[in-house]
């Protein structure tokens, strides 16, 4: 494996388009390939199915990565940031403010009660289960409610995720 590291490595570059990635990726190769050593049957080289798991890993890895943007959009900003005290910093607190409005005008184009499943599960983290109880409706209809209105706000709030308005996390 030390002899193939460099070609996999640059694999995982072409695949994830990131470097940052590649460490983690690289081990997560690595930990895959050793859980599957059993399943190699030779027909292929060795590399060969290297190259598959790293396909894998690297698909697991934009999916995560997918989710974790879309996670960005959502509304912690509605609520204080702790240690995010931006008092004396009258520049952040007016942005953070034009921040919020933004963000409430694009929730307020849901309508009801997809605003308020979509602020209390994202700014309040009410679990699924309890606004199933709290709307009496079923939670598979919550999730998909959830899914819909994320996806409505997605374009509106695109300048505040990739315009540097929300920060990642």
């Amino acid at each position: 494996m030390r002899r193939h590291t460099d070609s996999i490595r640059r694999f995982l570059f072409t695949l994830l388009g990131r470097a940052a990635e590649i460490d983690e990726a690289e081990q997560e190769t690595m930990v895959r390939l050793f859980g599957s050593l059993r399943s190699f049957d030779a027909r292929s080289s060795l590399l060969t199915f290297v190259y598959r798991i790293c396909q894998r890993v690297a698909a697991d890895q934009i999916r995560r990565r997918q989710r974790e943007q879309k996670k960005t959009a959502r509304f912690f900003l509605l609520r204080e940031i702790p240690g995010g005290d931006a008092q004396g910093e009258p520049h952040r607190e007016v942005a953070d403010e034009e921040t919020k409005l933004e963000i409430l005008a694009a929730l307020k184009t849901l309508g009801e009660p997809d605003s308020s499943i979509l602020y209390l599960r994202d700014a309040e983290d009410v679990s699924v289960a309890a606004l199933a109880r709290s709307f009496a409706l079923p939670e598979g209809t919550i999730k998909s409610r959830l899914y819909r209105s994320r996806e409505k706000l997605r374009p509106l709030l695109a300048s505040l995720v990739y315009g540097g308005g929300l920060k990642h996390g």
